[in-house]
């Protein structure tokens, strides 16, 4: 019981230095549109990160947004031809 209070105390504190840390940098050289490849509408990888990017919005100024795909192996290849700027794999 004790470890599991050490657990989420140690994840809210890094939860809250992350946090403080995107707010202080400079953000004028960041991309103005970033898209995350994540699989098809409805499945297990969309639907997260369909609710993370507005979370992630809100949190860093950014405009990130999910775009759907046809599956996992899509994903990584979209990053590496850089039509993506991450993925979901």
């Amino acid at each position: 019981m004790i470890e599991k209070k050490r657990v989420i105390v140690f994840l809210c504190v890094i939860l809250f230095l992350m946090s403080g840390a995107a707010t202080g940098q400079d953000k004028s050289k960041w991309p103005q549109k970033m898209n995350v490849a994540c699989g098809p509408i409805g499945s297990a990888s969309f639907t997260p990160m369909s609710s993370w990017c507005p979370l992630m919005n809100s949190l860093l100024g950014t405009n990130i947004s999910p775009e759907a795909t046809g599956g996992m192996t899509i994903n990584t290849r979209m990053v590496h031809a850089n039509q993506a700027h991450f993925a979901l794999t």
